[in-house]
């Protein structure tokens, strides 16, 4: 028996054809991709899942031969990095082989090489020079490579790769360098689908784990902002978004964009009525467009938002009226008026009810941000309680009973106040105001 360290898989193999084939159905995306169906989901166990449903027709005089009798199938472009509970199902919901990272970045080059060769008709030193130079922004990776190494590469494919390529139309010319570019950061997602399957209309499903930016802290709306870098790869594009049980959306906006420029009016869905999920359609004005998705979440009124404005206003009139009688002599208790023994307890259910607010299961990250202002005011309204119950059942010194009921007073304002300011979005509009006077 021999043993060895190595494994010979079964590798790509030559086809002299298959960069431009790549490209082909890459930059003819919309021609054979009837439908992509884009879905981001904020799972309720705290991961954000991102599922992509891909709807196409295979043409047969583009088929790019794979392993076994199977074919390539080019469907997306992937950011960069470690994939999390990948999930890949041809039309049957059976797995679908996935090619591996030396393969894509194989037909990545192979594909690059044919759109940016000027026609050379065999290999020279610069062709050379200019392969070697792709393969160096298709094995980039953003993680581990610093900012400078990323601009020195983008410098030389303006300077040397699109001059090399002989590419005249200026149009044509900036598709193709935002195309190289983009490569940098995301990678070229390409499966293996039944050869029979060619010509034949069929549905696939991609998903996996990503990251997505979190809300910021502090703020009524919460505001989540993500690329979509090849939302143009069809002939019609579908953006959905589901939020987790808790939050609802307010706003989804799909901008489609072609290198930093605009090139249609937001597309937007604005629910008439809280719901948790919300989904754009439009047809991509570009073969090779992207999309900034921005999405506006709010807290559900059915649920701790509103419990806990009606905590603030019932911890509110306990301490108006605790002023009152207190500090302004206002004949709110009748003078024979003795504290029963059962008072205590009786004010330690508020702090207990409040509390059970409090979230037991893994939740989102999302979710917990957004909820984390309401729930800081459940605890303080419960703290406000537990001190009247304290002040009522601990015989104190004259002093120290007017400041405790002193303390119960205003922090009762002061929990007002934070709900207000979390009504208004007073984070936001102070940034926004920041950011405006520092323009000026």
């Amino acid at each position: 028996m021999v043993v060895t360290n190595e494994i010979n898989w079964p590798g790509l193999g030559d086809f002299p054809d298959r960069g431009r084939r790549i490209a082909a159905l890459l930059f003819g995306a919309p021609l054979w991709v009837h439908r992509r169906v884009d879905s981001i989901s904020l799972g309720v166990a705290g991961a954000t899942r991102r599922a992509i449903s891909f709807d196409f027709t295979l043409p047969s005089d583009l088929a790019v031969p794979g392993s076994d009798g199977r074919v390539l199938v080019p469907l997306a472009l992937i950011e960069k990095g470690a994939l999390r509970r990948v999930s890949a199902t041809g039309p049957d919901d059976h797995p679908m082989p996935v090619l591996g990272r030396d393969d894509n970045t194989q037909l990545a080059v192979e594909m690059l090489v044919q759109i940016t060769s000027p026609g050379v008709p065999r290999p020279t030193e610069e062709s050379e020079q200019m392969r070697d130079l792709i393969h160096r922004v298709v094995g980039f990776n953003p993680a581990e490579t610093s900012a400078e190494t990323r601009r020195a590469i983008e410098v030389e494919v303006d300077r040397e790769l699109m001059p090399w390529s002989g590419i005249a139309d200026p149009e044509s010319r900036a598709v193709v360098a935002r195309m190289v570019k983009g490569f940098l950061d995301q990678f070229l997602l390409v499966v293996e689908v039944d050869g029979d399957l060619v010509g034949k209309r069929t549905v696939v499903k991609f998903s996996y784990d990503r990251s997505l930016p979190i809300p910021d802290l502090g703020n009524r709306v919460g505001i989540i902002e993500f690329d979509l870098p090849d939302a143009g790869l069809a002939h019609s594009q579908h953006v959905e978004f589901s939020a987790p049980a808790g939050l609802v959306v307010r706003r989804l906006s799909v901008q489609e964009t072609a290198g930093d420029e605009y090139v249609a009016d937001p597309r937007e869905d604005v629910p008439a009525k809280p719901r948790s999920t919300a989904h754009v359609a439009f047809a991509p004005s570009e073969n090779y467009s992207g999309a900034e998705v921005s999405v506006e979440l709010v807290p559900a009124v059915s649920g701790v938002f509103t419990f806990t404005v009606v905590g603030v206003m019932v911890v509110l009139l306990f301490a108006v009226a605790v002023a009152a009688e207190k500090f302004f002599g206002a004949p709110i208790l009748s003078p024979r008026f003795t504290v029963p023994s059962q008072a205590v307890s009786l004010l330690l259910v508020g702090p207990a009810l409040f509390l059970s607010w409090m979230a037991r299961a893994p939740e989102h990250r999302a979710l917990a941000v957004m909820l984390l202002p309401l729930r800081l005011m459940l605890i303080s309204c419960a703290g406000v309680l537990l001190t009247a119950g304290i002040g009522v059942g601990v015989p104190l010194e004259p002093w120290w009973w007017d400041l405790l009921w002193l303390v119960v007073v205003v922090v009762a304002v002061a929990i007002l106040l934070g709900l207000v300011l979390y009504l208004v979005n007073a984070r936001r509009m102070a940034r926004s105001l920041w950011k405006w006077a520092r323009s000026q």
